[in-house]
């Protein structure tokens, strides 16, 4: 299949993963405007990419490629694949079977115009934002997959105070616009129908990538590295610490630079070891609620402990199967203790891997996008 994809520079998880899934499924993707970091290749154990000179750049400690013109990406969203030596220099030149937009900036937008009077294909759009309204822009697109896509949109968005109690500062901030959201963004611009029929979710991954395994014992009773971006995570993170203390745990918890600046970032090697190391590893939302670290976790092959999120995700794990959710502080600290004491974040973990690769890989959120189409 051969499919033209219209990109953002920086990285953008939820396209780049998409970009990598389709890829590594076997069909020929012409990414415009050309971005090195989905043609990435690797030597000696490090990832490399080369720039607009044809140098090559190498990944850092930290596992970051930056290009000389500041571009940055991280291997976890790099895609090694054989660049092609006939990349179109004008995508219009080229025939395809669809479109998928992944950044609306200037360039894109006048190229969809002259797709749109041209090619007469049909187009897709990406919608990786943490926002979890819909934007007006739906009536251009074929299917619009979005990343945040509310359960029962109108319900939580009428939820806005009791989301403000759990301290979810972004949804501080647009509070104040929940009237005209109500009114305009769900009722005026498309009927509920619409939605169902148009409009699907695409949770974010992690793309298949090395890192260096841990074996033997865990060392870590439960995880929680995260940035202080919500007053939630500071609470939840003053609640594990008294918890721990009270029963003699071994934790490692991290907020970077809480406290006045005085906790430095954990490098990102530091942050898989410690992953790994531990029986159990808490994800909570930050910016929106679909997180990176919602999907590492499992990943790397530990049990993954979250609270019950509100936003649509296909084939979801299974609390006390896959994963362990909880709904306040008093049944985060009941489900971790009895966990801990029965030994059953082994099993979980377990599964919560192989559902992790059975359903939320790159190749499994590629081959739900094509069977969406």
């Amino acid at each position: 299949m051969k499919i033209l994809f219209l990109t953002t520079p920086n990285e953008e998880g939820l396209s780049d993963i998409l970009y990598n899934g389709l890829v590594k499924s076997g069909n020929k993707v012409i990414d415009f405007p050309r971005k090195p970091f989905y043609h990435c290749h690797s030597s000696n154990g490090k990832i490399r990419v080369r720039d607009e000179q044809n140098s090559e750049v190498i990944e850092d400690f930290n596992g970051t490629l930056t290009l000389p013109n500041g571009m940055k990406s991280h291997r976890k969203f790099s895609t090694i694949a054989t660049d092609s030596e006939d990349h179109p220099v004008d995508p219009l030149s080229e025939d395809y079977e669809f479109v998928v937009v992944s950044s609306l900036n200037a360039q894109n937008n006048e190229l969809l115009d002259l797709i749109g009077s041209r090619k007469k294909v049909p187009i897709y759009f990406l919608d990786g934002r943490d926002d979890p309204f819909l934007l007006k822009i739906l009536e251009r697109y074929k299917l619009y997959f979005k990343r945040e896509l509310y359960r029962n949109n109108f319900a939580v968005i009428k939820k806005f105070g009791a989301l403000k109690k759990l301290g979810f500062s972004y949804y501080d901030k647009l509070r104040s616009q929940a009237p005209v959201s109500l009114s305009y963004t769900i009722f005026n611009i498309f009927s509920p129908q619409l939605v169902k029929k148009k409009i699907l979710p695409l949770n974010l991954s992690i793309n298949d990538h090395t890192f260096k395994k841990h074996s033997g014992e865990k060392e870590f009773d439960f995880c929680f590295i995260s940035s202080p971006n919500t007053p939630y995570r500071i609470k939840t993170s003053k609640m594990l610490e008294k918890l721990a203390s009270k029963h003699n745990l071994k934790v490692f918890l991290n907020l970077t630079e809480f406290q006045n600046n005085k906790t430095p970032q954990v490098p990102w090697n530091e942050y898989v070891d410690v992953t790994q190391n531990s029986k159990m590893a808490i994800s909570l939302p930050g910016a929106g609620f679909d997180t990176f670290r919602y999907w590492e976790i499992p990943y790397y092959g530990t049990c993954l402990v979250s609270p019950y999120l509100p936003i649509e995700i296909p084939n979801n794990f299974e609390d006390m199967n896959s994963a362990i959710f909880f709904s306040n502080f008093s049944q985060l600290e009941k489900k971790l203790l009895r966990t801990l004491k029965n030994d059953s974040w082994k099993e979980i973990a377990i599964e919560g891997h192989k559902k992790f690769k059975q359903y939320h890989s790159s190749e499994q959120r590629a081959k739900r996008f094509l069977e969406s189409l």
